[in-house]
């Protein structure tokens, strides 16, 4: 098909007939002909006469889906919403609306991304179904991904086992990771301490570095999870692409859950989430779930400049919540944001530099009064 499409359209052809050849390679291959041709180009070739052979060859089109992102590209942009679009299905209006509704539909994990990210350039009068088709492409994933535990499953989860899904296991390490947050600055040994560099007296003097953070968070982690029958938890887990992350832990059925922690004055502290962490997400058994955790050790240490320029956070609620509010519509439900306050407490004052006391150097022989020689 492709073949005999390529050398149709080498060929001389009436008005007509052109547009019906490009509408068929535009189905045949969307990204080549989005590529080589024209805004106006597409539009044609999107509305070719024979609409019922152009609706036919949309079957054959090895990637639909990216097909469909282009027609509401294409055509959304210059034709707004008409009602009883439906009588006439071969109209702008009836092809923008069907293609909505396939990508609503797709089993693609990304069509919902594709329809969030053509709302701001179509026009005012499909924006709320292209919201609408959003939000139930993500109910559909949800309900995809959802497996039903079995009644034994249940019964060993609400007895406060092993989890029985991997939303369960999320809500397992988060409950854990908010007990420990809830006596962090209260414990009489002063938890939060464990996370500074001491000097000879046992005042806190610098942070750790980002590996000993994390990892002293590991062995707590790993000794409150046995309970619940997570098998294994692994510092520095290798992941897809050849990348790390900081702690992944795996739960007796497969299931896993990545964990990035990171210092608040790393200087990756606002891409993490989106630039790494989701890329862990996105492996096989994650089913999108990931924890994004980042240890407060005060104002004292300047968090990294803002791409959008707001005033940077004064406290470890204000980090939590600037970084919740930067998540994507697509991440929010899935990412969770734990900022633990390592801080030192303002009434502790900063340990100073010790000084090297002074010495006086006794006298020479040779410095020795000329009236004390004689």
């Amino acid at each position: 098909m492709a073949n005999l499409t390529e050398r149709a359209l080498a060929k001389e052809l009436d008005t007509q007939s052109m547009r019906l050849w490009q509408s068929v390679a535009l189905i045949l291959d969307p990204e080549k002909f989005e590529g080589t041709h024209t805004p106006e180009e597409i539009r044609a070739a999107f509305l070719a006469p024979d609409g019922d052979l152009v609706a036919r060859l949309h079957e054959i089109c090895p990637r639909p889906d990216q097909l469909d992102r282009l027609r509401i590209s294409a055509l959304a942009a210059a034709h707004a919403s008409e009602d009883r679009d439906w009588a006439r299905p071969e109209g702008p209006s009836g092809i923008i609306r069907a293609a909505i509704n396939r990508l609503s539909a797709s089993s693609d994990p990304t069509a919902g991304s594709i329809l969030k990210s053509l709302i701001a350039s179509s026009d005012p009068s499909w924006r709320p179904l292209l919201t609408h088709a959003a939000a139930e492409h993500t109910r559909l994933l949800r309900d995809n991904l959802f497996i039903a535990p079995s009644v034994a499953e249940l019964k060993v989860a609400l007895a406060g086992g092993a989890p029985a899904s991997p939303a369960d296991l999320v809500a397992v390490v988060l409950e854990e990771i908010e007990r420990y947050r809830s006596t962090l600055r209260t414990g009489s040994e002063m938890p939060w301490k464990r996370y500074w560099n001491t000097d000879h007296n046992g005042a806190p003097e610098k942070p750790q570095i980002e590996n000993e953070d994390r990892d002293r968070l590991f062995e707590l982690l790993k000794s409150r999870l046995e309970q619940y029958g997570v098998a294994a938890a692994m510092p520095e887990a290798r992941r897809g692409e050849n990348t790390r992350a900081d702690i992944l832990l795996l739960s007796h059925a497969g299931r896993n859950l990545p964990i990035e922690a990171k210092r608040h004055f790393n200087s990756e502290l606002w891409t993490a989430p989106e630039e790494q962490l989701a890329g862990y997400a996105a492996d096989e058994g994650s089913f999108g779930y990931g924890i994004y955790l980042v240890f407060w050790f005060g104002t004292e240490y300047r968090v990294p400049t803002r791409r959008d320029g707001k005033k940077p956070p004064a406290s470890a609620g204000e980090l939590e919540a600037m970084l919740r509010a930067d998540l994507s519509s697509s991440l929010e439900e899935k990412i969770s944001i734990i900022v633990l306050d390592v801080s030192r407490p303002e009434t502790m004052s900063k340990p100073k530099p010790s000084r090297k006391r002074a010495t006086k150097s006794k006298p020479s022989l040779h410095s020795t009064k000329k009236s004390d020689r004689l």
